[in-house]
């Protein structure tokens, strides 16, 4: 249980995180360190999913109720990015700026600051991303 509350609190820390206009450097970095943070829990959690799965299972469908593990990942991302390319096409892009905007919101409420939201604007006037990874 520890490590889902873990994670979830790491992708929580990752979609609320500031941008590289806001914090720099630290921006790349925070985010692999939150993502390595990540893999680390989810390893755990895997391991006990199969051990769980095929323990509990009647003896000639155990590989059976074991695979369910193994594809719950790549279904996962599959599901993600239908939904991406979904909404994607759905809304534009003025409107997923305007989501980066309510993002940043949170990321000032979060915070209990003022100001990381900049009214939508995409590049400071160095040219650089807001984005985390640089995008």
């Amino acid at each position: 249980m520890t490590a889902l509350i873990l994670m979830g609190v790491g992708t929580t820390a990752i979609g609320l995180m500031p941008g590289y206009a806001t914090i720099g450097i630290a921006a790349p970095i925070l985010l692999v360190t939150l993502r390595f943070l990540q893999d680390v829990r989810i390893g755990g959690q895997w391991g006990g999913a199969v051990l769980l799965a095929t323990e509990s299972a009647p003896p000639q469908k155990r590989g059976f109720y074991g695979s369910f593990a193994q594809i719950g990942v790549p279904v996962a991302v599959l599901i993600s990015n239908i939904m991406f390319l979904i909404i994607a096409a759905s809304l534009g892009d003025d409107a997923l700026v305007a989501l980066e905007v309510v993002r940043r919101v949170l990321v000032a409420l979060a915070a209990g600051a003022e100001g990381h939201g900049r009214g939508g604007e995409q590049r400071h006037e160095g040219g650089a991303s807001e984005h985390p990874a640089g995008l």
